[in-house]
């Protein structure tokens, strides 16, 4: 007999031996805490149990009676909980399940609620356990609806709403490049890689719905959790992990515009401990938007993305390699106004491209059921260009970074500390040629220019977060983040006008400048459970965004400080009507320190133009977000939000800006909708999003201000009993007309038309 069979036997006869010595108990076990029914077992059989508390907490057990055997009261325990047991050594383990069920586009079974874990934060919770303003969107629940990518998904999410052009976004009235600054306010993630920019976010794989894990959305500041550019908040994409059996999936779309689109998923088991994902998608349409002239669709746009993933995993580590290439041509969405809604075109010519590539290697090791590790190592490399009307500009970034944690979980005890790095390299370079200057008042003068800038930014952080029970009402939880961040920045730039110069617009100059910052960034929450699935907390967080130095147009130098806010945050969350419902609320104020600020030069030209620090501004507001499960075939939302936005102290150019909100930021957003299966083959789903108007000036005018619209989307599916599936959608089912960014000289963009699709799906 070989030493590998021989090494095989004694665990084999332990367990067969625990199995047998037990299969004839019965075990009874009210409905609990998962922790009080696993030790209740564990107790009765007299065999110790390992499980990492973070897996289990806030789950509850269903109801057992007369179950034979050990093992088969362990799997009814866990049922729906995600997780699985095993008895290995005499020791039960309790861990996650490497089996996961292949998704089922109809589910006649009711989902739970507590089983949504949120990841976006520095520790791993449940849904109902996190009390940051969080919304969570089920990779399940994208394949039975409508939604085609990111800003279809996000419609749906009360305090969130889209900004201009494709995939720019505002969280609680605040737009992911800021209130009127410069830099990022908004960190976007998938799988773990940070997305610099909208610029690489366009080209990235987050547009796409296809093969998704889940989304969430943190609303509010979460600068102690993820650094300086989360003042207003995160969107976390996961995708899905490869999973220990075979699984192929096959979607085709056809829509309206001579939309397409066909994507593929596979996923192959090399062994126990080896899996392999693959994940691929194209798309493409002509577009709403035609050029006034030609009659060219400068509206069209292409995706191409693909996905592979290769994790290894046994019972303390779990790694996973993704490598992803992302290519993307992002359609025009501005449109000539004084033709609106008679046609939707544009006067210029415009194509903008980018391509992406991602590489992530995630590693988490369990060194018992109390510690653990976990790194996150990420590169990305985008290339942006755009073209329009003489205008070339190009952007390459580059972004390095590593994220280490070590988490520690005992009963009342949560900590994790960790550090993070980050090296971001842009290069941006532009040419302008022959533009005229007669919107500003001086016909047949053109200007002409280039320039190129590179810019390196360095940031470091330490970061620990605590969270301890004190009783069993009492929660605390206290988290610090130190973060210093180095900016290295030159360029250089020429502006020439012909055949004369009115006001000093020509410039030629040349810059080198460094800049250090650094912020502490403090978290402290109290929590207090009312009743088992109701609690209530309340949060006092700061946020940061860092400063920063450039050069404008006429070559004038500037630099500014950092941009901090404090937040406070009052929170509830219930699952009700024995769990089927769920209500949380968020009410929130946000208070604005050095805020950076837009003002001109003493020139007076619009090129004369920096950023310096002095304004203060405020936020305020609530969220709701109500999911109730009716029955097994009836499911209705709500979601409402309200973010009333305010300038407090600001003065440009003479003129004084207090009181009037920020760009783009409606006070209203909310969707309202449900979906109903009709046997097990047929669901319909039935929605409608609201927001209300915004402006796009600082002035608050009338001639700037978007529309307020209720817009409605609607699919039906008919799922076979042979693994394929069939979808007929509707978005914008009523073809509503109406200007979504209203911006100056005629530069505007209106809601989508109505689309009419198809999608099939094949499964196996």
């Amino acid at each position: 007999m070989n030493l590998l069979k021989k090494s095989l036997i004694a665990p084999t006869l332990a367990v067969l031996l625990y199995s047998n010595l037990y299969a004839k108990e019965s075990y009874t076990v009210e409905s609990m805490s998962l922790k009080e029914a696993i030790e209740n077992i564990s107790k009765k059989v007299n065999i110790p149990y390992m499980v990492n508390s973070n897996l289990i907490k806030g789950k509850t057990s269903q109801k057992i009676e007369n179950i034979s055997g050990v093992k088969n009261a362990l799997d009814k325990v866990l049922e729906n909980s995600g997780l699985e047991a095993t008895i290995i050594d005499g020791t039960i383990i309790i861990k996650k399940k490497k089996l996961k069920e292949k998704n089922t586009i109809l589910n006649n079974s009711i989902h739970k609620f507590d089983d949504i874990m949120v990841t976006g934060e520095l520790q791993e919770r449940n849904l109902q356990n996190t009390h940051s303003s969080v919304s969570v969107i089920l990779g399940e629940k994208l394949d039975t609806s409508m939604d085609q990518d990111l800003s279809d998904v996000l419609e749906k999410v009360a305090g969130i709403n889209g900004v201009g052009s494709d995939l720019n976004f505002a969280i609680r009235g605040m737009k992911d490049s800021g209130v009127v600054g410069e830099g990022q306010t908004i960190s976007y993630q998938v799988d773990g890689t940070y997305i610099p920019s909208s610029r690489a976010l366009w080209g990235s794989s987050i547009t796409s719905t296809w093969d998704l894990e889940q989304i969430e959305v943190l609303r509010g500041p979460q600068s102690t959790q993820q650094g300086q550019n989360a003042m207003a908040g995160a969107i976390n994409v996961r995708t899905k992990d490869p999973i220990f059996e075979e699984e192929y999936k096959f979607r085709a779309d056809y829509a309206s515009f001579n939309e397409k689109k066909l994507a593929t998923a596979i996923n192959i088991p090399l062994n126990e401990n080896w899996a392999f994902r693959l994940a691929g998608e194209y798309a493409s349409n002509d577009g709403d938007i035609k050029h006034i002239t030609t009659g060219e669709d400068v509206g069209k746009g292409e995706t191409k993305y693909l996905r592979g993933k290769l994790r290894y995993a046994n019972d303390n580590l779990d790694m996973i390699l993704t490598i992803a290439d992302n290519y993307r041509e992002v359609p025009e969405k501005n449109i000539d106004i004084n033709e609106y809604p008679h046609r939707r075109v544009v006067s210029k010519d415009y194509k903008m491209e980018v391509d992406s590539n991602t590489y992530n290697l995630n590693i988490n090791y369990d060194f018992d059921d109390k510690w653990s590790i976990k790194s996150n190592s990420s590169y990305l490399d985008s290339e942006y260009t755009t073209k329009s009307d003489g205008f070339i500009r190009g952007v390459d970034d580059e972004v390095l970074s590593e994220e280490l944690k070590v988490l520690y979980t005992e009963d009342k005890l949560r900590l994790v500390v960790g550090s993070y790095y980050s090296l971001h390299k842009e290069k941006d370079s532009s040419k302008l040629s022959g533009m005229e200057l007669t919107r500003f008042g001086y016909p047949g003068v053109f200007m002409n220019s280039t320039g190129e800038g590179n810019d390196e930014t360095t940031n470091y952080a330490l970061f620990t977060e605590l969270e301890y029970e004190l009783n069993n009402k009492w929660t605390v939880i206290a988290g610090l983040r130190y973060d210093k961040e180095k900016q290295v920045y030159d360029s250089f730039s020429t502006t020439t006008v012909t055949p004369y110069d009115p006001v000093g617009f020509a410039s030629s100059s040349t810059e080198d400048k460094d800049s250090k910052y650094d912020a502490l960034l403090p978290k402290l929450g109290l929590i207090y459970t009312i009743k088992e699935d109701i609690t209530t907390g309340f949060t006092i967080q700061k946020g940061y965004r860092a400063g920063g130095s450039a050069i404008n147009s006429l070559g004038q130098e500037y630099e500014f400080d950092p941009e901090y806010t404090t937040n406070y945050e009052l929170s509830f969350r219930s699952l009700l009507l024995d769990k089927t419902l769920k209500f949380n609320t968020n009410i929130f104020y946000t208070k604005y320190e050095d805020m950076q600020i837009s003002l001109v030069g003493p020139s007076g030209s619009i090129y004369d133009s920096y950023i310096t620090n002095g304004g203060k501004s405020s936020i305020y507001g609530a969220e709701i977000e109500t999911d109730y499960d009716v029955n097994e075939s009836l499911n209705l939302f709500f979601n409402l939000a309200y973010a009333k936005t305010q300038f407090d102290e600001y003065n440009e150019g003479g003129v004084d800006y207090k009181g009037k909100e920020f760009l783009n930021a409606p006070k209203w957003t909310g969707s309202i909708g449900g979906s109903y299966k009709f046997n097990r083959n047929i669901m319909m789903n039935l929605y409608g999003t609201y927001t209300s108007h915004s402006y796009a000036t600082l002035d608050n005018t009338e001639e700037t201000k978007s529309d307020s619209a209720f817009i409605t989307n609607t699919s039906i599916t008919y799922k076979s009993d042979d693994n394929w599936s069939a979808k007929l959608y509707v978005r914008n089912l009523f073809d509503k007309e109406y200007i979504t960014y209203r911006g100056l000289y005629d530069v505007s963009q209106a809601s989508d038309p109505r689309v009419v699709g198809i999608s099939f799906n094949y499964q196996f």
